[in-house]
């Protein structure tokens, strides 16, 4: 399987998980500085990058708008059925890290065909065992080190 496009989630994903506010009301996200050059890294080798959240603000507008991402799609509820979509019209198939088997159950009934197991469930063997049984092609990330 060759990857085209990478999308990723904002909150606890290209940030530390935190909301921070002021007493004004002001918000403010710590994104990953090395986040930003790995989506511009993979943008150089040919790969489209952008964002997905189910939130509609400036800040990870601004955030998409700094890094030049080719996707940037906010205020969208069903990530899942969004995607499904989005791989459908662009061609290229969908692969998302599950967790736990309930997770993978869930991606099965969505017709997916390969997930991907990260490196920090490696020895979850009932998870690796499902997908066995119920995916096509499966990818285990063995993490950076």
């Amino acid at each position: 399987m060759k990857i085209k496009i990478f999308l990723s989630d904002v909150d606890g994903v290209l940030t530390d998980g935190g909301m921070y506010y002021t007493e004004n009301g002001d918000e403010f996200k710590k994104f990953s500085c090395y986040d930003g050059m790995g989506m511009k890294l993979l943008q150089k080798k040919g790969f489209k990058v952008g964002i997905l959240t189910s939130e509609n603000r400036l800040i990870n507008r601004n955030r998409a708008a700094k890094l030049s991402l080719d996707y940037d799609f906010h205020g969208i509820e069903n990530k899942y059925q969004f995607v499904k979509d989005f791989c459908k019209k662009e061609n290229v198939q969908f692969l998302i890290s599950v967790f736990n088997v309930v997770d993978a159950q869930f991606i099965k009934s969505l017709g997916i065909k390969s997930i991907k197991i990260p490196s920090h469930e490696v020895a979850n063997f009932e998870l690796h065992r499902y997908a066995v049984e119920h995916f096509e092609e499966i990818f285990v990330s063995l993490g950076a080190g």
